[in-house]
């Protein structure tokens, strides 16, 4: 579920840089398609290599502790 997510924003940069792209806008356009390869990134590695913990601490509700615990990943 969680690499889905992770999929679906790599696809939605994809689409909002095509638009970048055509505006003529290649500087925010490049920006944007880093996002797009480190969500796809992300979606990988939380399908084949993330343990259970990881995705848990990944995906539950943001809060100040969970924050704290994600970043120690």
């Amino acid at each position: 579920m969680a690499s889905r997510v992770m999929c679906s924003i790599a696809f939605e940069h994809a689409e909002s840089a095509k638009m970048l792209i055509s505006a003529g806008n290649l500087t925010s356009a490049t920006g944007l398609v880093r996002l797009q390869y480190e969500a796809l990134v992300r979606a990988m590695w939380l399908r084949y290599a993330a343990s259970d913990i990881a995705v848990s601490k990944l995906t539950s509700e943001l809060t100040r502790e969970t924050a704290t615990r994600a970043n120690n990943l």
